[in-house]
Formats: C-alpha cells, structure tokens, sequence
C-alpha cells in the first residue's frame, strides 16, 4: 500500500493509492528514485516500473540481461546493484535508468535504459579510469542517486575525504563529474537530499545530539554550503514548506515516526503525529511533483500512432467535405457569435483572481476590455493584492543622472542576446522647476521612490502612476540652525550630508510608509526622527537610539538590530544591496568586488560570498537565471551594465546610453505598483463626504456585474 501525504497543509491530508502491477498476495515494492511526477518502483522478483501517482499511468521494465550475466539467484536493483538512478534528458525529452552492476567473473558494468526506445545500452567507456571501482562500487545503502539540474548525484557511505565527494553524472553530456562537500562536515555517512530547490547533505552530529543540514545555495558554488542545525538526532529532511521551513521525518521519545516543521534557526513548529500512515523505521519516504506528464511513447508505438493519424486526417477532410456536414458546420459558427461574454461565463471573484496575476505593465490595456475590468482594476483593494502577488525580485532600474534626468529600463531585458527592441523610458520627475532640479535617490519600497530635492524637502514618488507627495522636514532644519552673533556663520541643515542615517520602509501593521531620520543638533545631541507618511506628520524617538553605536564615525542606512557580518576581518567601507529578495554586503577590494548574500535571513551560517572580478562593480539585482547585474565604470565619463554568473565569469556586458555620458548617476531598483499615495487623515476626512457618493456608485456597479454573473 501507498500513501501520498500533503505536509504543508495545516491538517497533513493524506490519501491511498494502489501501486501498479499489484498481485492478489501483497507485492514487494522499493521506492529506487523520483523525477518530474514519475517515481521509479522495483518489484520483485526481477523488474522495474516507472508509475505517475496522478495519472495512474505506468510501464513495467524488465532487466534480464543483468540477472542472466550475474551469478545465480541474481541482483536485484536496490539490494544487490552499486550504484542507480533514475532521471530526465531535456535534449531528448526522454527518461533514463542508470544501472551500475558486476558480472559473475567480477567485472563492474554501467548501463542505461532509455525509456522512449525501450532499450538498455551499455556505458562502459563512459567511466572515468581514475574512478574505476571506487565509483561502480559503492555499495547498496547510497546506491540511489539524487536527480537535480538535468544529473544524478551520489554520495559515498564512507566519506573519507571532503573533496570530490558527491559523484555526478549529467544525462544529457552522458559525463561524470565530481562536487566537494562542506570541510567542516561533521560525519563520515552523509546522505543527499533536494531542498527548495537546492542540493543538500545531511547527517547525525553526534556531539551535540543534533542533524546537520548543509545546503549548497549556489549549485557547484562551494562557497555557498550553508549550514543549518535541527535538535533531533534522527531527523531526514524531505522538503521545505510555503513559507521555507524544513519539514522532515524523525522520531519521537517512544520510538515511533513522526513529521516535524523546524525553522531555519531550529526551532520546533509544529509536530505531525496523528497520521494514519504510520511507517516503520526502515520504511522509505520519497517527495516528489505531481504532474500530468504522460511516459514517454515507444518508438515503434509512435510510427503506428502516426500512420493512424494520417488515415484519420484523410477521412476527416472527405466527411467534412460533404455538403450537409459543411452547412452544419457553419451554423454552428453562427450560433457561437451568440454565446455571452467572458464577464458572464465567470464569477466575479474568478475574474479578480484572473486580473491580479496580469503584469502590471499589462493591466493599463486591459482596463479597456470592459467596465467591469476597469472597475476592478481601479479599486485601491486590487492595487495591494496585486503588489503582494507581484513582489518577486525587480529587474527594473531607476537611473538618475547629473541629478536631474531620470530613466527605467529592465535590466534582464537588455542583457539578453535578443534585446533589439529594449530601450530606458525617460521618466518626468515630480516637482521639477523650469531650471533643473537637483534630485537625490534615497529608497526604494514596494513600488514607491523617495527623492530629496533641494533646497529642504523630501518626495515620495510612484514611477508607473507618477503619483507624488512632498514631504517637509522644517522642525529639522530649524532645530540645527545656529544662529550666532555673526550672521556670515550661520549654518543650513543639509539633509545629504548632515543626515547621520536615513531610511525609508513600510510598516505592514498599520499599512503605512515611513521614513526615518537620525542627526545631531546645534548642541550635539543625537536625535532619531521618524515620519509616518499617512498622518503626514513627524514622532520624535530619541529613546530608541542605541547608546552604543557612535554615529560619528558610522552612517549606515537600515534598522537597529544588529547582524553579524560574515567574516572578522575588517570590512572597508561595506555597502548593503538587496539581491534576489536577500540581504548582501559589497566591498571593493584591490582588483575585485566582494559580494556576501545572507542567503537566510539572521542565519549567519548563511552568508556566502561571490567575486566578481571588477573593482568598481555595483550589483544592483538578480536575473531570471540567477546571474548578477551591476553597473561598472571602466573608463571616466564611460558607464557599462555587467551580467556575471554566480562562478564569476563575465556573460556580457551593454553601454549605458542614456542621456550625456557621465559618472554621476544613481540608481535604485524598484517594483512597478498600482499602488496609491498614502492620503493624510485630514485631507481623507475633507474628502469623505465626496467620496461616499463615489463609493455608492461604484459599489452598485460592481453589484449589478455580480448579480449578472450570479444569474449567469
């Protein structure tokens, strides 16, 4: 009997399924590996099959000619066989089975079966020379491999040597090739698993009674192994849940299985002991996607399918060709010029649903499909859904050059090979005088932009709706004017270069932007203001300045905890970037720049470092593919946009041809929003009145589509 568990659910829903080939008398099934929606069984006495759980599909492979070429009674894959594995070539759209197995005069083998041919085909000459019998001869207990990024990956039981110790063999080059583990790996038995999307080693720590959980961040990254500790001795990590806690399999004080939730830091979550399908101990448990992928076709089968298919093409033309038939048809055609429109064959809340994984750049046309559409998309509600829906990593950049021209351009976009039609859009900035302004980019937050425009004011800005609020900072500027004797001496606040910390971030409690703001006074004393964007006004929180932090010597941009930086050794001059929705520190050293990603965030175990052979790079995000963009300058007045993979190696790079050539341009990375400007709380209650009657209109329009899509 099989079970299929769903973990992340609040209450672990489970239900049975029947594995294929079944006999009358209970069969003997193993679990040998899992790819893409297929799970790969042995069945006693000699043959595998290869079943979708979803589908109910399956084929049965037999492997003869291993057993007939082994000493009697015969190996039996997953018992007796080295080494096996089960995965997908993408170059042929087709599923392999890797066998490793000796023959009955001692010879190590290694042989492929391909599941679209039907066929085994032999792999002698594959195996490197220097690996030999260390690689085919692994023994049963890690003879299951891992599949993972297009290879099967094994680890030995007995790891003596760190180096070279994960063993791979890519499906589609048909080469092996080998990954070092972490050197501070605790056990010399550790076993693979697959996590978020990750290659992972985990073991029994048994000095401090707790598993050990190294996960590679960055595939072939060896810098990138990062370390997690769960308290619980024998606990096997199996996946990880909707909100990246690692949810695994141990044991209970009373010796019986159970499923624990731990965090990233490991604390217990929460606990599954209530299953019906209470395993033993030696019983396997496999994760696996749900797919309606269906197997892949013999090769004989699909030359009959396709003879088939032209017959029934040639009777279908005549039969269509007749003249009852031809009339029917366009009858039909007529009728379904009458069947009622989209906004009628759906619910209302299904619509919604629809438009809020639209891209935002999208929705402005869509608006025009109907009123409805419009109705929908224009309500502020539907605005923060679908920012929450949207907040991925951003490609897009804001520049800003010479402090008074700003442009967008996608970043990904343009460093693709095929980037012809991608160029920056010239953006208006807000509140810009007849001569130029002189802006400076402070933040970025879910789609807003927050500016300093001289002389003494702070904007908030949204590119996409060019929506803006001006901000004043008078109660600053007046608490640092030193008015002495002397006129000639009196000094003005200036905010870019007296601010001893600023920031700008939301508060999701109270649905709110805030900007904060630390300086010293005319008497210096430190101050620590704070700016709640909804009520348009300033709080003073002097007491919740750390008497620690010398701010002197110190500006940083962010919060007041703190975190640990990833080495010891002093960090000239770090600067903090957020890339692929992780916290990183950047540092410019002699001929390189030094990037460190908190991979996890407060887990210091998690920094990883990547080196991009630069010296003046500024990463500013990720690409879709996980490469790093940022901007360099190779020469005075010559600006360049980089993509570099995560090993360092440079992929391409683009010039920055955006207004005058020039080194004085900031940028920030932002989320394109619907959303709007916060409203001050007197300016909603001067406005509630109106907005009422507004509200009622909209209400009752909305309401009539709901009531027709209800009576539809």
């Amino acid at each position: 009997m099989a079970y299929l568990v769903y973990l992340d659910d609040n209450d672990a829903s489970e239900k049975v399924v029947c594995p294929p080939f079944q006999k009358k008398a209970p069969s003997n099934f193993v679990v040998l590996g899992f790819c893409r929606g297929f799970i790969l069984f042995h069945r006693r006495p000699h043959f595998l099959v290869v079943w979708n759980p979803l589908t109910g599909s399956s084929k049965r492979i037999s492997y003869s000619h291993i057993v007939h070429r082994s000493k009697p009674p015969g190996p039996r894959i997953g018992y007796d066989v080295y080494l096996h594995g089960f995965g997908y070539d993408a170059s042929q759209d087709d599923y392999l089975l890797l066998v490793a197995w000796c023959d009955c005069e001692g010879q190590y083998h290694l042989d492929c079966f391909s599941l679209r041919t039907n066929s085994w085909v032999n792999l002698d000459a594959a195996v490197p020379k220097h690996l030999g019998i260390q690689l085919l001869g692994f023994r049963y207990w890690h003879s299951g491999g891992l599949f993972f990024n297009g290879a099967v990956h094994w680890v030995p039981w007995d790891l003596k040597d760190y180096r070279d110790a994960i063993i791979i063999f890519d499906l589609m080059e048909m080469t092996f090739s080998t990954i070092s583990a972490p050197e501070q790996l605790s056990c010399s038995s550790p076993s693979l698993a697959l996590l978020g999307g990750c290659l992972a080693l985990y073991s029994r720590n048994d000095d401090c009674r707790n598993t050990d959980i190294w996960v590679m961040k960055e595939y072939k990254v060896h810098s990138s192994w990062t370390l997690y500790q769960i308290p619980c001795k024998d606990f096997r990590p199996l996946c990880l849940s909707s909100n990246r806690d690692i949810i695994g399999r141990g044991y209970t004080s009373c010796g019986k299985t159970g499923y624990f939730i731990y965090n990233v830091r490991g604390d217990l979550l929460k606990h599954f002991n209530s299953l019906c399908c209470q395993l033993p101990c030696r019983e396997r448990n496999n994760v696996y996607t749900e797919s309606l992928l269906p197997l892949p076709s013999d090769i004989k089968d699909k030359d009959n399918k396709k003879k088939m298919k032209e017959i029934g093409h040639q009777v279908d033309h005549e039969y269509f060709e007749q003249p009852d038939v031809a009339k029917a048809m366009k009858q039909s055609s007529m009728e379904k010029k009458k069947l009622k429109s989209f906004n009628d064959l759906l619910p209302l809340e299904l619509i919604r649903a629809i438009l809020l994984r639209v891209p935002v750049k999208h929705l402005a046309c869509v608006r025009c499909v109907s009123k409805l559409w419009n109705t929908l998309i224009s309500d502020p509600n539907f605005a923060k859904s679908h920012l929450d829906l949207s907040l991925a990593p951003s490609h897009t950049c804001l520049f800003l050059q010479d402090n008074s021209h700003a442009y967008s351009v996608d970043l990904d976009a343009l460093l693709q090979d095929d980037n012809d039609g991608v160029d920056a859009i010239a953006l208006s900035l807000p509140f810009m005088k007849k001569p130029p302004s002189d802006f400076h980019l402070l933040g970025s937050c879910r789609g807003f932009v927050l500016l300093h425009r001289e002389p003494q004011f702070l904007i908030l800005w949204n590119p996409l709706t060019d929506s803006s609020k001006r901000i004043s900072y008078s109660h600053i500027v007046n608490a640092l004017t030193n008015c002495s004797v002397f006129d000639r001496l009196v000094k003005v606040f200036c905010f870019l270069h007296d601010a001893l910390l600023c920031g700008f971030g939301y508060d999701a409690s109270q649905d709110d932007y805030i900007v904060v703001v630390a300086y010293k006074d005319k008497d210096g004393e430190n101050h620590f203001d704070l700016c709640c964007l909804r009520s348009n006004s300033w709080i003073n929180l002097d007491a919740a300045l750390p008497k620690s932090l010398y701010w002197d010597y110190w500006k940083p941009k962010g919060s007041f905890s703190k975190i640990s930086v990833p080495i010891e050794r002093d960090l000239y001059k770090p600067r903090l970037v957020l890339l692929g929705g992780c916290l990183a520190l950047y540092v410019y050293e002699e001929d390189t720049t030094e990037i460190w990603v908190m991979k996890e965030y407060k887990v210091e175990s998690s920094w990883t470092v990547y080196e991009i052979p630069l010296k003046f790079f500024k990463p500013l995000c990720l690409s879709a593919n996980g490469n790093i963009i940022g901007r360099g300058y190779p020469s005075y007045g010559e600006v360049r946009f980089y993509i570099y993979n995560v090993r360092g190696e440079l992929l391409k790079h683009v010039q920055y041809l955006y207004g005058e050539p020039s080194n004085h341009i900031r940028s920030v990375v932002h989320v394109d929003c619907l959303m709007a400007i916060p409203s001050n709380i007197k300016q909603k209650k001067r406005k509630k009145g109106c907005q009422n009657h507004k509200e009622v209109k909209q209400g009752n329009l909305v309401k009539l589509y709901s009531d027709e899509a209800i009576q539809a």
